[in-house]
């Protein structure tokens, strides 16, 4: 994603962003006051980078460090983003995932079907 503003340097940012997030980022950039509902987050929050996608009957949560994929219900794979960035050996029962993943993910899949289920897209 290029932002320009005239006005501004140029800040390289080399966090993994996704479509959702590129509203959050603008209002962010020009300093809006304001709250906002979005699933999305801005590329400038760096207090937890994620990016979540669904594909293929399942969620891949990515996380600085893993790919976790995600049946709805059940872990199905885990891969180290720095190790093995193809996705080729699974390791899902070879490590303890972070507490904190599995519920950030959990938290969002379930934030975002119970605002769909009862209309609360909006403030």
């Amino acid at each position: 994603i290029v932002l320009y503003h005239a006005d501004n340097k140029i800040v390289t940012n080399k966090s993994f962003t996704q479509q959702i997030d590129i509203m959050p980022t603008i209002l962010d950039y020009i300093n809006y006051p304001d709250t906002v509902f979005s699933f999305g987050k801005s590329i400038f929050d760096s207090h937890y980078p994620f990016s979540i996608n669904y594909i293929g009957n399942t969620y891949q949560f990515i996380t600085e460090d893993y790919y976790i994929i995600f049946d709805g219900a059940n872990i199905v794979a885990i891969y180290s983003r720095a190790k093995d960035p193809r996705q080729w050996n699974n390791i899902k029962d070879k490590i303890e995932l972070p507490q904190k993943e599995i519920d950030l993910m959990k938290a969002f899949l379930q934030t975002y079907n119970h605002s769909l289920l009862y209309n609360k897209m909006s403030y």
